[in-house]
């Protein structure tokens, strides 16, 4: 419903690998996002406007704005060997297969449960997004 959004996920999550890097420490995210969002339609089509704008969020948030995670990690790592590729990779899944004839077949897998291991201690496992509709709390339902 527009704005910035309440929750500090993102930055927290941040936070953690410039801690991680400031302290020398060996910490690793791997984020698995869905190629593209759940909304109806093709991406071509007139009216994903909604899909492209979510794709357009998601990419700021990653790599695209001045306050993006790569940008502040970027920023923790001048002086050092390292790079962000050290602590934190995105990768979106997909099956790939042949029909009968050998015609390869390639298709999204769209990820809907969310898991979050931290620091080998504690697991989290369910079905809430980062978002703020999901972080409320009354919405979508999380094992811990």
């Amino acid at each position: 419903t527009g704005g910035a959004a309440k929750n500090k996920i993102v930055d927290a999550l941040t936070s953690r690998i410039e801690r991680a890097i400031k302290n020398r420490e060996r910490f690793r995210v791997i984020v698995i996002l869905p190629l593209l969002p759940a909304f109806p339609g093709h991406i071509c089509d007139a009216a994903a406007d909604d899909l492209k704008f979510q794709l357009h969020l998601t990419y700021q948030t990653i790599s695209r704005s001045s306050k993006s995670m790569i940008k502040r990690l970027n920023k923790a790592l001048k002086g050092t060997a390292l790079t962000w590729r050290d602590f934190i990779s995105f990768y979106a899944l997909r099956s790939h297969d042949q029909f009968p004839d050998g015609t390869p077949v390639t298709e999204q897998i769209y990820i809907h449960s969310k898991l979050m291991i931290v620091d080998d201690k504690k697991v989290i496992i369910g079905s809430a997004n980062i978002n703020d509709r999901s972080m409320l709390g009354d919405r979508d339902s999380e094992i811990c």
